[in-house]
């Protein structure tokens, strides 16, 4: 969910979640009207609950029919043009406990802004009120020289390696990513 595909903000917590047909049906509508404005597809909407019970959060996964594309194939030797209408995927996970609320898609703000806006008002009947969550930052510092990481058995974790950093300089754009052989290899990056 990280990058420019995901957006995390806050709305309020211990929101009942509604499963109503009626209410997922409105938020269906409202995301297909916002793609057939926005350009053309939306034709129709799937979308699938998920409790994710190891975050106690609930995801909502949404498919919306994408615009006709004209494929070639051949089919036992015989060559074919077939039409399809791949599906535009979605995804917006809440977390009861804090109010998070995390949009995945493509398209941008907008796309998210609509997600977030339908799910507010029919999956948890409330007017859309966020506040953006700043992504998160850390200091690596430490990952510049080879340390021992400590493993914790209580959490299942036998061994701990870094096995791939990226570094970028600032305000220079590119990267340079160093990575160590694969997970069965002992060896780290350093």
């Amino acid at each position: 969910a990280e990058g420019n595909r995901g957006q995390h903000y806050r709305a309020r917590s211990h929101l009942p979640v509604s499963r109503e047909a009626n209410d997922v049906a409105q938020f269906r509508n409202d995301i297909c009207r916002f793609y057939r404005l926005r350009d053309g597809s939306g034709v129709s909407c799937y979308t699938e609950f998920a409790d994710r019970r190891q975050e106690s959060s609930l995801q909502l996964t949404v498919f919306v029919q994408g615009l006709p594309n004209n494929a070639t194939q051949f089919v036992s030797g015989k060559f074919r043009r077939m039409i399809s209408h791949p599906a535009i995927e979605a995804a917006i996970v809440y977390e009861s406990e804090t109010g998070h609320v995390t949009t995945v898609a493509k398209g941008g703000k907008h796309v998210h802004s609509a997600l977030r806006d339908a799910f507010a008002q029919h999956i948890l009947r409330v007017d859309p009120q966020y506040e953006p969550i700043p992504a998160r930052r850390f200091r690596l510092d430490t990952l510049k020289t080879d340390r021992v990481l400590a493993a914790d058995a209580e959490m299942g974790v036998s061994a701990v390696r870094v096995r791939k950093l990226k570094l970028s300089p600032a305000n220079l754009g590119g990267h340079l990513v160093v990575e160590a052989r694969g997970p069965n290899s002992a060896v780290g990056v350093y």
